[in-house]
């Protein structure tokens, strides 16, 4: 009788992502198919494979967070008489008044309820160092969060949700 082998050299894989991830997930070496074949007819061993097909890999997905390109964040100080600051070292000015701002982050690959620290980088004043140094030591900035925690500058341990 005549040779009925087949041959294929196709085949394709789905890998389906069940949870959303961030970083690296490592796929190890998995089994995919084997083949089985016999040269006489009727008789099978289903035990011993004359190949298998395996996959290794892994995926990275990357995430991060900016603030868009070309943001203008103005914010306005006020304007303040020296006597304003007179005995309050390390507070704010009698009377001012705070300035809460939104900023608008760009995202990628981000899950939901994953939190988004802020850290800040800038000259501390001299005098407060909890404070940005706006060239004079008796006058700074702070930021703080809404619920007064204060973001000291240059700091790495200093972060707010």
């Amino acid at each position: 009788t005549a040779n009925n082998w087949g041959t294929g050299g196709k085949g394709s894989i789905s890998i389906y992502i069940s949870h959303p991830f961030v970083g690296q997930m490592i796929i190890p070496k998995t089994r995919v198919a084997s083949l089985f074949g016999t040269k006489k007819k009727g008789v099978y061993n289903d035990s011993q494979p004359m190949a298998n097909v395996s996959i290794s890999g892994s995926i990275t997905v990357t995430q991060g967070c900016e603030l868009a390109a070309g943001t203008v964040l103005d914010i306005p100080f006020g304007e303040y008489q020296a006597h304003d600051f007179k005995g309050r070292a390390g507070q704010p000015p009698q009377n001012v008044q705070k300035v809460q701002k939104e900023l608008s982050f760009d995202c990628n690959n981000i899950s939901d309820g994953v939190k988004i620290y802020l850290s800040i980088d800038a000259t501390p004043n001299t005098a407060y160092p909890s404070a940005i140094d706006l060239g004079n030591a008796d006058v700074g900035a702070v930021i703080e969060d809404g619920k007064g925690n204060i973001l000291n500058p240059n700091d790495s341990n200093s972060l707010l949700e």
